[in-house]
């Protein structure tokens, strides 16, 4: 496969992590590119300004289509400045590609408020931790709460989205109690119960940042 196989539309985010500075990725947009020449980017910002790059600089470019996530390693062809700053990369020989879960799901360690709202009468928010979490659904570890198959939920926790830090409130049913996967008996019975919570009437808004939150851990994951 070559890049021009993968059909990418301009604007399409293009992260960069430039291997011989930094293990950090900066966010850049597709502009367009020439089979077998180059693939032009616009220049990363870091903190307002411009981020210094050199020719030749090694890069991997790492990106997202609807069913994968896809990444390349390139040089920088060349810096150009009018009649705005981008790049030219140099054209990929291989593009490394990983196939995604039509609803992807991502390892997280997050700690989250719990509302039980199905409880009567309603007690205050309980501190829990989401263990993974899709746009669909998620696994949350909630201690010794108790929780019931079939109890409707809110969760609210911080999530960090690039330079963007947004508390999201999302409601929730109960559809299983996951068992533990711990050692042995002591171990299983010690843990804290993992329920699989399904997600219940998601605002548009709401779903295409969990859409773009899971792809940015996915991105960022990606080897």
């Amino acid at each position: 496969m070559n890049f021009d196989d993968l059909r990418l539309a301009s604007g399409t985010v293009i992260q960069l992590q430039f291997i011989d500075d930094s293990r950090k990725r900066f966010p850049s947009r597709l502009m367009g590119h020439l089979e077998g020449r180059s693939i032009l980017v616009t220049h990363p910002v870091q903190d307002g300004r411009l981020l210094r790059i050199r020719n030749g600089q090694r890069v991997i470019a790492r990106a997202m289509t609807n069913s994968a996530a896809v990444a390349f390693t390139s040089n920088v062809e060349a810096l150009c400045s009018s009649p705005y700053p981008y790049l030219h990369l140099d054209y990929p020989e291989m593009i490394s590609m990983n196939r995604i879960r039509r609803s992807p799901r991502i390892a997280v360690t997050m700690p989250v408020s719990m509302l039980v709202l199905s409880e009567i009468p309603r007690t205050a928010e309980k501190p829990a931790r989401l263990v993974d979490i899709s746009p669909t659904g998620a696994r949350l570890e909630a201690g010794s709460l108790g929780l019931n198959i079939g109890d409707e939920i809110s969760l609210t926790g911080k999530f960090r989205l690039s330079e963007m830090e947004k508390s999201v409130t999302l409601v929730g049913i109960i559809r299983a109690r996951i068992a533990s996967v711990a050692g042995d008996v002591t171990e299983r019975a010690s843990a804290p119960a993992v329920y699989g919570v399904e997600f219940q009437s998601i605002t548009e808004e709401i779903r295409l940042f969990l859409h773009a939150f899971v792809y940015q851990q996915m991105l960022e994951r990606t080897a």
